[in-house]
């Protein structure tokens, strides 16, 4: 349960950083890390904290693989611009 809040809290703290470094490059295409992990690592904290079932324990990995796609696909816009 710590882990998944660690977890969740972390990449919502990368996503912020990089978009605030990735501004300027690419412009408001930076926002759209914030914009996905925000959201979902605030379910995902919330959704860690309680008892879930095994449809729950499955989409919590998938939801932050999704993020961590997406937010590596703004640092690789930001880096190729």
């Amino acid at each position: 349960m710590l882990s998944w809040h660690r977890t969740a809290l972390s990449l919502m703290g990368v996503s912020a950083a990089l978009s605030r470094l990735a501004f300027d490059r690419i412009g408001l295409w930076a926002l759209a890390s914030v914009l996905a992990a925000a959201p979902a690592g605030l379910w995902v904290f919330l959704a860690s904290g309680r008892r879930c079932g095994d449809g729950l324990k499955a989409a919590v990995p998938l939801v932050l693989c999704l993020t961590i796609v997406v937010v590596g696909m703004t640092s690789l816009a930001s880096i190729v611009s």
